[in-house]
């Protein structure tokens, strides 16, 4: 359960990364939120054995973590459990897939380069994104985006209230400690009870925050946020990366290159 404790302190590290001010923080959440779709659209839709075209698309999260000061290692922690997800899948496809006659390497081999390469580009723009976006503006633009508004304001509240239960569950494993000082951890005799007093608490704790919200004139959503980082830089910034990034897509990189070297 510290365990469980200590992701949670880590994922809350997120909005204090998001609290900073860089260029990338100072730009409208629509126009972040914008980008990073284009972006995921982007490298889902290449195609399975394109390693190179994958590769190029490397430069937008190296570009974002530098402009916003965010920790190299933090956004790595943070992508690379989505990853053994994606290899199981992989692995599979090299096994049932035949290899490339000329040099012996396997479609299957391709396919899961490919396939880790997604995962990667797509989960750490995410993350970048949630590093450089509060979480209640980024809700807010997706609520002007009419994503259902139950959704966001779930999401909003597990997000405030995660720490409750993380810290319902750090006392309750003090005192479980306490109680059983020869004990390393949580027997497997005990994790049932343990379980069920977890979620009786976090429900008896969820009925009185709720109680309070509600004396506070809460009804059930939440009010959307005012932005005032709009401003043309943002716009400028939505439309040519967004170009950008679909022309590497469509066109291909090399062939990019090709263009402006003809040109200049």
């Amino acid at each position: 359960m510290q365990k469980i404790s200590h992701t949670i302190d880590a994922f809350f590290a997120l909005d204090e990364l998001a609290a900073k001010r860089t260029p990338v923080h100072a730009l409208h959440p629509m126009a972040k939120l914008v980008v990073t779709l284009v972006f995921i659209v982007c490298v889902i839709s290449s195609g399975r054995y394109d390693i190179a075209g994958l590769t190029v698309f490397f430069f937008y999260p190296a570009v974002m973590i530098s402009l916003g000061e965010l920790p190299l290692k933090g956004v790595l922690r943070r992508t690379l459990p989505a990853l053994p997800f994606v290899l199981f899948a992989g692995v599979s496809n090299m096994i049932f897939e035949r290899a490339l006659a000329p040099i012996g390497i396997s479609y299957g081999l391709l396919s899961c380069v490919v396939l880790l390469e997604k995962a990667l580009l797509t989960v750490s723009a995410v993350v970048i994104l949630a590093s450089t976006t509060q979480a209640n503006k980024l809700l807010s633009q997706l609520q002007r985006l009419h994503v259902p508004r139950i959704f966001t304001t779930t999401v909003m509240l597990c997000f405030r209230y995660l720490s409750l239960l993380a810290t319902e569950a750090a006392n309750m494993t003090r005192a479980y400690h306490l109680r059983s000082v020869k004990q390393r951890g949580l027997e497997m005799k005990h994790l049932g009870a343990f379980i069920g007093q977890l979620l009786l608490r976090s429900i008896d704790r969820a009925e009185c925050v709720y109680a309070a919200m509600q004396c506070r004139g809460f009804d059930g959503t939440f009010p959307s946020v005012n932005q005032s980082e709009s401003g043309n830089g943002s716009i400028v910034y939505a439309v040519l990366v967004s170009a950008v990034l679909i022309a590497v897509r469509a066109v291909g990189f090399s062939a990019i290159l090709e263009s402006l070297g003809k040109l200049f």
